[in-house]
């Protein structure tokens, strides 16, 4: 299961990951997989974190503005109506990511109170 998710990961690694101003996460539950980019906003005025939650066969793609912690709203890239609706925190230094919140999947919704341990990529 971890080599899917951290090819699918990579795939969704995009040019500006490479660049050295950004931090690229991948965290881990055993159950959930997040990929994490930081990086400039689209102005470059500021920062903001893209986030792609994997349950399964579930890509959930958004971005948290404060780059720390704040709401999320994650929307499937498979274009159903599942979303996950929650709050994300960042911990850079530990590198953890804390997501609670509710998962909703086309047949059922699934609460969500994790911890998730990360590795930064290069």
């Amino acid at each position: 299961m971890k080599s899917i998710i951290l090819g699918i990961a990579l795939s969704l690694l995009s040019l500006p990951a490479l660049a050295s101003d950004s931090i690229w996460l991948l965290c881990d539950n055993g159950k959930l997989a997040l990929n994490l980019l930081e990086h400039r906003s689209a102005n470059g005025t500021g920062r903001v974190t893209s986030l792609n939650l994997l349950l399964g066969m579930n890509i959930f793609s958004g971005q948290l503005n404060n780059t720390d912690s704040g709401k999320v709203y994650l929307t499937s890239t498979n274009g159903n109506n599942g979303h996950f609706k929650g709050n994300v925190s960042v911990n850079y230094p530990q590198e953890t990511v804390y997501l609670q919140g509710t998962l909703y999947l086309t047949d059922s919704n699934l609460k969500i109170n994790s911890k998730l341990h990360c590795k930064r990529k290069n």
